[in-house]
């Protein structure tokens, strides 16, 4: 990918990091989850990777109110070995990162070796964000074999659920991440008033408003929450509802 050919230093992981939560502390936030995978870089490790990471959120968030927590993320053809590093790192590391993210292509193979460290996961009582419906190819079979392995706390996108999927999500009340502008970008949707959970907050469904990557999808948080105000033809003041109700299903107490 080219941004993994551009940020190739782990010096430029902290200032991406670092520039990444000055934008969003301009935008007024006061807490976010950072979502991302761990890097061999030069060699130099997957931990100091992390450990880049959390310099970075550490100089960007210096004297404002924001507040970043990270959640490591495993594709579901991740090897054995970095499932158990990224394991080994969220324990080490707890309080600064928060949870497990699983993610990318649904149609890879079955995520058997992220499924090998899911029993420690949830023994240690992490949280895991699980992106599901992002494809229309996805079987009903693999959607429900997720949900039930993962027992995820959050689902990311939830556009193509088959209907098991959403009775299992919607019954359980396991809150969605939104995020408008990439789901038009990598064609989920052809535009941003027809992504499903724009009618679940309108039922009153736990939905939270997010940028997912804000470089490759030219977003911020005040775009997505224009978008979002636009597509529910609301006022602001309803938006910074959905805001402060995010944030009771943070990962962090």
């Amino acid at each position: 990918p080219l941004a993994s050919k551009i940020v190739n230093t782990i010096q430029k992981v902290q200032d991406g990091t670092c520039s990444m939560c000055r934008n969003f502390a301009e935008e007024g936030l006061c807490y976010m989850e950072l979502r991302t995978g761990l890097k061999n870089i030069m060699d130099t490790g997957y931990e100091a990777y992390l450990q880049a990471v959390m310099r970075g959120i550490e100089q960007g968030c210096e004297g404002t109110p924001l507040k970043v927590a990270i959640l490591l993320s495993l594709k579901r053809n991740s090897s054995r070995e970095l499932a158990q590093e990224t394991l080994r790192l969220i324990k080490k590391y707890r309080g600064k990162v928060v949870g497990l993210d699983v993610s990318d292509d649904a149609l890879l193979p079955d995520a058997s070796n992220i499924a090998e460290i899911i029993e420690e996961i949830h023994a240690q009582g992490i949280p895991v964000a699980l992106h599901l419906g992002e494809c229309k190819e996805e079987t009903e079979d693999q959607q429900i074999r997720e949900l039930n392995t993962f027992l995820p706390s959050r689902i990311g996108h939830g556009v193509f659920l088959c209907e098991n999927a959403k009775e299992f999500i919607l019954n359980r009340r396991i809150p969605i991440e939104m995020c408008l502008s990439s789901s038009v970008y990598a064609h989920m949707i052809s535009k941003v008033e027809e992504h499903p959970a724009l009618q679940l907050i309108k039922n009153g469904y736990p939905v939270a408003i997010c940028t997912d990557d804000p470089l490759i999808f030219r977003t911020s948080h005040t775009k997505e929450s224009e978008l979002a105000m636009r597509a529910l033809n609301c006022d602001i003041d309803f938006i910074a509802q959905l805001h402060a109700q995010a944030l009771k299903f943070k990962f962090t107490s």
